[in-house]
């Protein structure tokens, strides 16, 4: 998958904050702090989430990490959702509410409601757990999200036979997408970008794993460098300014 934080930074004109601040700065190669104004088009959007609830970011009363993915993805999107539900997890512990993890989709066309309602159930996700929420929006209004923050996809043919983990039938084609995590706070900005890969900490579940191809399966046996939910902390730490 492609890294996109220089590109990012330079479609976005993004900025540093100055030094100093009380909370330490996410390391260099992490991603890039900013401070954009969210467009109205974009914030108040109309997303879905995996309970058919309707939602928009304006609607979101805490900072938030934003990570995009794709249901269908064999190969990173499991790692990414995986450090997504790790990082809410660490939030959880620390009895952080100020806070909170979206997944959204950058593949509306195939991921339906029904479709994430049953992911969440693949990855471990129990009914209720609110560790994080999975959202969809049109095919439209995706297009302006992803042009907004920078986010890219394209169409590629399958490489191997590989199998719908919910239908059981043959996948027609796979999204090479931009990987990473946007932080947007409840005052409209976009405050952080990271358009690295997930370096997975911590264990799929066995039908996930299953579902990996072979380039999955040797990333999980061979993690690339990237952020961990680790660093996804440290920048909601940085970014709201409390230890999280």
């Amino acid at each position: 998958m492609r890294r996109l934080a220089l590109l990012l930074a330079l479609s976005l004109g993004l900025v540093t904050t100055a030094a100093g601040a009380a909370q330490p700065a996410p390391r260099s190669s992490l991603g890039v702090v900013t401070n954009v104004t969210i467009p109205s088009s974009v914030w108040n959007m109309q997303f879905t989430d995996s309970y058919g609830r309707s939602h928009t970011l304006a609607s979101l009363k805490d900072t938030t990490l934003i990570v995009p993915f794709l249901t269908l993805c064999p190969d990173v999107c499991p790692f990414t959702t995986g450090n997504a539900i790790q990082t809410a997890r660490i939030l959880q512990s620390h009895h952080s509410t100020n806070v909170r993890v979206i997944e959204i989709t950058v593949d509306p066309q195939r991921d339906t409601i029904e479709r994430l309602a049953k992911y969440r159930k693949l990855v471990g996700l129990k009914s209720g757990d609110i560790a994080i929420s999975l959202w969809r929006a049109s095919n439209r209004d995706t297009a302006k999200m992803m042009k907004f923050f920078g986010m890219t996809t394209e169409r590629m043919s399958v490489d191997e036979v590989h199998r719908d983990w919910m239908t059981g039938k043959p996948i027609g084609y796979e999204l090479d997408h931009s990987d990473g995590f946007y932080i947007i706070t409840s005052q409209g900005k976009l405050r952080y970008v990271s358009g690295l890969s997930a370096k997975f900490v911590g264990q799929l579940t066995t039908a996930m794993k299953k579902y990996l191809n072979s380039a999955g399966l040797a990333t999980l046996a061979k993690p690339l460098p990237g952020w961990t939910p680790g660093d996804a902390v440290t920048a909601l730490s940085y970014i709201t300014q409390t230890k999280l």
